[in-house]
């Protein structure tokens, strides 16, 4: 299935069902101009217009460079050569950037790739850390926790079970609940006799 315009410009993934959803947080898109990571291009043309294409004077917003630089040519009668709140080598004012449009695909294969080797070294090192764990849950004999737990349940179930067996037999019924009538009817004997004094 093709992902729709919609979905493509919100940055949303779309799966098939029943496939293992992944982590794509290194596909995220993300500022050029400082490297911040946002959720989608909406929120990410939202930083740029407050963070880089804001004109220092008047504090108007554009949405690329190349409109923030007419704006202060044309209004304020100045020039600018580097874009605000950059970093150092990325504060080029002559590349054309709008949200991730624009960005040197150079620069984005190379962070593509670096990012995602990244992810897939942390996730090997997550997947070896669970191992250790498991190993180190085991005790002498082997048995893991979860085998011990099924273990105790299973054991927990037959004692159960002999319980009710006892009861059915009248050998594990207690004899407290006789007694108690009899206490309780010289209660109310005791009781009546001192309220007719």
């Amino acid at each position: 299935r093709q992902m729709c315009i919609r979905d493509r410009y919100m940055g949303n993934q779309i799966f098939k069902m029943g496939r293992k959803k992944r982590d794509y947080a290194y596909c995220k898109p993300f500022c050029y101009y400082c490297d911040k990571v946002f959720n989608n291009e909406i929120v990410l043309h939202q930083h740029q217009k407050a963070k880089h294409f804001t004109c220092q004077q008047c504090h108007k917003k554009f949405s690329t460079a190349a409109s923030m630089c007419g704006h202060i040519q044309q209004v304020h009668k100045d020039n600018i050569t580097k874009v605000p709140n950059a970093l150092t080598n990325r504060d080029s004012v002559e590349l054309n950037i709008f949200g991730m449009q624009g960005v040197p695909k150079v620069f984005l294969e190379e962070r593509l790739i670096r990012e995602a080797t990244n992810y897939w070294t942390r996730q090997k090192m997550e997947e070896r850390l669970r191992q250790k764990n498991l190993l180190k849950d085991q005790d002498p004999t082997g048995a893991s926790k979860s085998q011990q737990q099924a273990e105790q349940k299973k054991q927990d179930n037959q004692n159960q079970q002999q319980l009710e067996e006892e009861d059915v037999d009248g050998e594990g019924m207690d004899t407290y609940p006789a007694q108690n009538q009899n206490i309780t009817s010289g209660l109310i004997q005791i009781q009546f006799s001192t309220n007719l004094k």
